[in-house]
């Protein structure tokens, strides 16, 4: 007998025995891979900062959770119920102190962790001022003023990241740096302090160089920063329901001391300031969706900017903007505007790029960029398709502006625009009038 006649025979005879074995082995991959997919929660309960490679229910800081998240495979999850006494916390606020010998907090280096400033109020509701672990306001403070080197609040240089209900502040970096993909980050101050309305800045607020599909929002107060309030290079980024240079108060003028957002970077494309990927196809189309913002979608209050409210620049392209104000409180009722422009596009290959949407199909599409101290919306470069006809109408008025491509820009105070040739010398695009 042929040894294949023998393994045959084997089988057939003890069939039962080789399902039982392969049930029982696919069982246990999947225990495994369970196990590994979630791992226990871990538990930040010191407002100190040090780090003796114990992390555990009497004492772990979150230098030490983080830490901790990084060497376990899988999901991790970052939460907080930090006791008032003994501990740095005062009127529903708890501060975590950097400490200068120690410096950065670790870089989140593993993906898919979860930090969750907001479940303070789960864990310690006496010891926390949110209103619910759901809303927020946070309670858990990260403050790097004791750090002398340049730092930033965390950096996420890993994917499938979210951060959530913490206040970072006083980083001489940027308050968070994200070089990994698809990351998220919601109901934060950053640059701002616990009150909501006292500036306590960083240098930009959120840095995502390089880096793509990510999410800034809802529910950030993004302000008082050295810098820019977000600053991408990359792709695909989302920018949804932020207040972005004002309190949280949607009225208190901190501004961010460059722009209120800034896509740079040789090729960033298909990111939406105002707008989420409708289909999550990645491929960078952008629907408004129901959320916080100023027309119940999901767009941002960008105001009070110390440069413009937007800047595109370098060779971006593809970009959507839609459904904020720029230039005005929460309401749309008073005057906040940026220092420059509400929106600013510079750069000979900036192209394509898409301010305001058809209203006729849904009016949340518009922009409404007022009271900014320049212009309301400059290009210098091809940001348009080549047929654009505005209104001649004096820059202290808003009116509609449409392109024969469709309604691509809403409720602005006037437009320049510059288009470079290859002669030095500049020449301005005649303007011609158009009804609304």
């Amino acid at each position: 007998m042929s040894a294949l006649a023998r393994a045959i025979l084997i089988f057939r005879t003890h069939k039962s025995f080789f399902f039982s074995l392969a049930i029982a082995l696919v069982g246990m991959s999947a225990i495994v891979l369970i196990g590994k997919a979630v791992n226990p929660t871990i538990t930040v309960n010191k407002t100190d900062d040090h780090d003796d490679t114990v992390c555990d229910a009497t004492d772990c800081t979150l230098r030490e959770a983080i830490n901790l998240a990084n060497t376990q495979t899988g999901s991790d999850t970052i939460e907080f119920s930090i006791p008032a006494l003994g501990q740095s916390c005062s009127v529903g606020v708890c501060t975590i102190a950097l400490a200068n010998a120690l410096g950065a907090l670790p870089f989140m280096s593993d993906g898919l962790t979860t930090i969750n400033g907001l479940s303070q109020e789960t864990n310690q509701a006496s010891n926390c001022q949110a209103t619910s672990a759901s809303a927020g306001p946070p309670c858990i403070v990260i403050d790097g003023t004791n750090v002398v080197a340049t730092v930033n609040g965390l950096n996420l240089d890993s994917n499938n990241n979210t951060i959530k209900g913490l206040i970072i502040v006083n980083f001489t970096g940027h308050g968070i740096k994200i070089t990994g993909d698809e990351n998220t980050v919601t109901k934060m101050y950053i640059g701002v302090a616990a009150n909501g309305t006292t500036g306590a800045g960083n240098d930009d607020g959120i840095n995502v160089d390089p880096s793509n599909d990510n999410i800034i929002g809802p529910g950030n107060v993004i302000s008082s920063n050295a810098g820019d309030g977000v600053e991408i290079d990359g792709d695909r980024n989302e920018v949804i329901g932020n207040i972005i240079g004002l309190g949280a108060d949607g009225t208190t003028e901190l501004g961010n001391a460059l722009n209120g957002i800034r896509i740079s970077g040789a090729s960033s494309s298909g990111n939406c300031i105002g707008g989420q990927d409708s289909d999550n196809s990645g491929a960078g189309v952008c629907a408004l969706v129901a959320g916080s913002g100023p027309f119940s979608g999901s767009g941002n209050i960008i105001s009070k900017n110390g440069e413009n409210g937007i800047f595109i620049a370098g060779g971006t392209g593809a970009n959507s903007i839609f459904g904020n104000f720029i230039g005005l409180n929460s309401a749309g009722t008073a005057d906040k505007g940026n220092t420059l422009n509400g929106i600013l596009s510079s750069g000979a290959t900036v192209t394509a790029n898409i301010i305001g949407g058809d209203t006729v199909v849904d009016a949340r599409f518009r922009n409404v960029v007022s009271g900014n101290d320049q212009h309301g919306i400059k290009s210098l470069g091809v940001l348009f398709p080549a047929a654009v006809r505005r209104e001649r109408k004096p820059a202290s008025r808003s009116y509609p502006v449409r392109s024969a491509a469709g309604s691509l820009i809403f409720w602005i105070e006037t437009i320049r625009l510059h288009r470079r040739s290859i002669a030095p010398k500049r020449r301005m695009v005649r303007k011609s009038s158009c009804s609304s």
